[in-house]
């Protein structure tokens, strides 16, 4: 019975050193340059109003600039282009609607947007309510 108290104050000993090791190797701020946003819609949309608005305090809070990058045209394509060749360093982020995450690529199989391989979500932003209008 003392054998396991013996063994268990070696592992809190190890995890605590190791905890103090980890903490001083990733000691990196973040960011430490512009963080880059690339919109696949025109200007004055809502989603770049809304981009804007959180760009604005994103900036304050992380002490660097947030740059909002719109390239709409060619059905998402300039927008996706950028997104799909930018390194995945975290520095890079964008907005997709439901339709370039699920349509898109069942109607062009040449779409080179994949999730969770060029691109992970991080947070749904918005919910924009769509209407069907016919006239009766």
């Amino acid at each position: 019975m003392r054998y396991l108290p013996f063994v268990l104050r070696q592992l809190v000993s190890a995890s605590l050193v190791s905890v103090l090791l980890l903490s001083t190797a990733s000691a990196q701020t973040f960011p430490s340059k512009p963080v880059n946003v690339v919109l696949p819609f025109p200007t004055g949309t809502s989603i770049d109003f809304a981009f804007r608005a959180i760009a604005a305090e994103a900036s304050k809070r992380l002490g660097q600039p947030v740059v909002i990058d719109n390239r709409p045209g060619a059905r998402y394509r300039l927008g996706v282009n950028a997104i799909s060749r930018a390194p995945a360093d975290g520095y890079l982020l964008s907005a997709v609607l439901g339709d370039l995450v699920a349509a898109q690529p069942l109607a062009e199989p040449d779409f080179k947007l994949a999730l969770g391989k060029d691109y992970a979500p991080v947070a749904s932003l918005t919910e924009l309510p769509l209407v069907l209008a016919i006239s009766s």
